[in-house]
């Protein structure tokens, strides 16, 4: 209870300092979070019931085994992290706002105690998460709303395994769970760009490891094409992401920039058409262009991945030694953003 004592403590204060939204806004981030803590049971437990379904005690099951392998063989700190279960009433835990300004791909962050700056703002119901996107969209904002299957407390409680992280195939909930406990490891306040690709570079890395194994070579193969379709239209992207950024900084008028990026994002639609024409599954991120493409939506990605080829130069550059890694990575942690990036952009692969 102390923990929850802290939080309780720490938001209250902050609260007292702002305004009735911002009172909102905490109020439901510290009710969802409690509520999820509260939930919580064993993993032991579940697995013991008879009454809980098979496929809820094999998923289980997988991640205690990603847990240990990470623990064991790629250094990641584990401590008492996914030792419990809750069950969800929905697909995702939160749903996350992300926003940019209309002629510019530099996305709007907020800044909370604790966890310090993002580029996202999270709720933990659907109606609030929406209501605050309607917001930004009337003061002139890109906006894109994301429901998210896991999210990291770092190290703050012990974050317990949800029924969302289940919504996805085997190998990509194990690298879930790297993904996750590599945050535990490093996080630089502010840079949510380098947090996150930091993250999926050890996922990646730790996936090609936990499937380097003759049972797992279904999986292993599995993992292989869908990442290089995945590389394919992360690349796709980030290509039209940097042409839009481009386009926004030429002298043209607002009327003409409007007409040339719904023109810009209509051409990156179509080269996704062209793309994936001769995929096995052409249709694999279909639904990721229906919805609206703008600013915010194609920022997404660029956080999770624009620096994690760089990243897996560095890695290179250490022999894949993930304690060398690791620590080459976190030498960087006074440095202020620009500097990182532009440091890892800097580097050529052998």
């Amino acid at each position: 209870m102390k923990r929850y004592s802290l939080l309780l403590l720490l938001f209250s204060s902050t609260i007292l300092l702002q305004g009735c939204e911002t009172l909102r806004y905490y109020s439901q981030a510290i009710h969802g979070q409690l509520k999820i803590l509260q939930a919580r049971q064993s993993i032991t437990e579940v697995l013991a019931d008879d009454s809980v379904n098979e496929h809820v005690k094999i998923k289980l099951n997988l991640i205690t085994e990603a847990k240990q392998f990470a623990k064991q063989e790629l250094s990641l700190p584990t401590k008492k992290l996914y030792t419990s279960y809750v069950q969800l009433d929905n697909p995702y835990v939160v749903w996350n706002v992300f926003a940019a300004p209309r002629f510019s791909v530099s996305p709007k962050t907020w800044c909370f105690p604790i966890i310090g700056c993002l580029s996202y703002r999270g709720y933990f119901a659907e109606e609030d998460a929406q209501e605050y996107a309607t917001k930004l969209r009337k003061e002139g904002y890109d906006v894109f709303v994301g429901g998210i299957a896991a999210y990291s407390t770092l190290g703050w409680f012990d974050d317990p395994v949800l029924s969302s992280f289940f919504n996805r195939r085997d190998e990509y909930l194990a690298g879930l769970i790297f993904h996750e406990l590599s945050h535990q490891l490093l996080y630089f306040d502010g840079d949510t760009t380098f947090n996150e690709s930091f993250a999926t570079t050890v996922e990646l890395e730790g996936l090609k490891r936990f499937l380097d194994h003759p049972q797992k070579k279904a999986l292993y193969d599995n993992y292989v094409t869908s990442q290089h379709r995945r590389q394919q239209f992360i690349k796709l992207v980030i290509v039209y992401r940097d042409k839009l950024d481009k386009l926004y900084q030429l002298a043209d008028n607002d009327e003409t920039k409007l007409e040339r990026k719904k023109q810009m994002l209509l051409t990156l639609k179509a080269e996704y058409r062209s793309l994936s024409q001769d995929w096995p599954n052409p249709d694999i991120y279909k639904h990721w262009f229906n919805t609206q493409l703008n600013n915010a939506k194609l920022n997404t990605l660029a956080t999770y991945h624009s620096l994690v080829k760089p990243l897996q130069v560095l890695l290179g550059q250490h022999q894949h030694n993930l304690a060398s890694f690791y620590k080459a990575c976190l030498a960087m942690e006074d440095w202020d953003q620009q500097r990182r990036h532009n440091y890892l952009f800097s580097l050529k692969s052998n």
